[in-house]
């Protein structure tokens, strides 16, 4: 089950929730349900995760150096980081699960 039809059960057809889609994104929910036919799937996303928070980490250094910013006080040049990491971070993610496969374990 490819991530481009994550939205429908390949079992019954019917469209998966949207909650049920967000929590699968979730490492320790990495799990979703059908509602109608009660199939279960899951997906390893270990990898996914981990080149995503990498490339974020990479691409908010890159930005905060380029940007040169002259801020004075660490904390903000932190706040500013861990925002611009967490923004690439989701939207990494978010491409890459849609090329993670699913498999149906019930």
């Amino acid at each position: 089950m490819g991530g481009k039809t994550v939205k429908y059960c390949p079992n019954c057809g019917s469209k998966f929730l949207y909650k049920e889609r967000l929590k699968s994104w979730n490492r320790q929910y990495n799990e979703i349900h059908c509602s109608s036919c009660s199939a279960e799937y899951k997906k390893n996303n270990r990898i996914a995760t981990g080149l995503s928070v990498f490339i974020s980490c990479f691409i908010s250094l890159i930005i905060l150096n380029e940007i040169n910013l002259e801020i004075e006080v660490y904390v903000i040049k932190l706040a500013l980081v861990a925002v611009i990491a967490f923004i690439s971070c989701f939207i990494i993610l978010y491409l890459l699960n849609l090329f993670i496969k699913y498999e149906r374990v019930k």
